[in-house]
């Protein structure tokens, strides 16, 4: 709702007597806000209006037959679709405290005494729109920003898979080449000078796996800045390998492709989960992936 919207609300106005609909729409018609007026005798016709119409207010009475103001209130606030809309009681005999404490429990927002005084119904309508205007501006404002955290994420996540994807095919193309140079025969590696040592030597430490998991971690704390820091607190004796394998699955990668990046089987892999599961000390019914997921980083 705009702040314009404030005063052209819809606002429903829900009595039994016909009087008292013709009051309060006549002084609301008096305002100097211009409200758009609808009006229901009891509370189940209130209750579909409200379904289909979803008015920024609801004026009611409590005392009705049928459905009485109390528990329109309490089916509207159980009602997904209705759950925000205002809701005004109107009362001239559930006036006492405990009166009014079931009618705020119930979820109505404000009440108004009978008789009604025009001043106070002004007053108390432009009150509510303007509070429930505030909230719906906080609300669309707090969607926004976790629109846009959610787009973030995204890609820090499409960044994150994509260096994974790097690491992965740097791994194998060194791995390919360290196995060609090892099918060399011993006699062409000493014809070879010292160059194909120097290569070799140089495979080594590129597929050194600290220096590979540590290139790999620093890209994963950017995306996910306290994973290894809150499961290394609550779970200290993980190790370097659990470490890893928990940052893998919290990546979505399948078993075929943590065997394929660390160049093992993926029995292996699983092996490797069903240990990691119990040092977690997770009851067989609860899956790795989701309990890794779970976690708030």
């Amino acid at each position: 709702m705009s702040l314009n919207a404030l005063t052209s609300a819809n606002i429903l106005v829900v009595d039994d007597q016909s009087d008292n609909v013709q009051t309060m729409t006549r002084y609301l018609e008096e305002a100097s806000e211009s409200y758009d007026l609808l009006t229901a005798s009891n509370g189940k016709i209130a209750y579909n209006v409200a379904q289909k119409l979803l008015p920024d207010l609801i004026i009611t009475d409590w005392d009705m037959p049928q459905m009485n103001g109390l528990q329109l209130t309490q089916a509207l606030k159980q009602t997904p679709l209705t759950k925000d809309i205002p809701i005004l009681l109107i009362t001239g005999v559930y006036t006492t405290t405990e009166n009014l404490k079931a009618a705020l429990d119930a979820g109505a927002f404000d009440y108004v005494r009978k008789p009604i005084q025009k001043i106070e119904l002004w007053a108390r309508v432009k009150s509510v729109l303007s509070l429930m205007h505030s909230y719906k501006t906080i609300k669309s404002q707090h969607q926004e920003i976790e629109r846009k955290n959610r787009l973030i994420k995204e890609q820090k996540d499409r960044e994150l898979n994509t260096k994974i994807l790097e690491l992965h095919q740097k791994t194998q193309i060194l791995r390919t080449i360290q196995e060609r140079l090892e099918k060399i025969d011993i006699k062409e590696k000493a014809s070879a000078s010292k160059e194909v040592t120097k290569i070799v030597r140089y495979i080594d430490n590129s597929l050194d796996l600290e220096n590979e998991w540590q290139n790999f971690k620093n890209y994963f704390e950017k995306v996910h800045p306290r994973f290894f820091t809150l499961l290394q607190e609550e779970y200290p004796k993980l190790t370097t390998e659990d470490l890893r394998y928990c940052a893998y699955v919290k990546t979505h990668m399948s078993n075929k492709e943590i065997a394929n990046l660390l160049n093992i089987n993926t029995e292996s892999v699983r092996t490797h989960k069903y240990r990691l599961k119990k040092k977690l000390g997770l009851p067989k019914n609860v899956e790795l992936k989701d309990f890794i997921n779970q976690l708030i980083v």
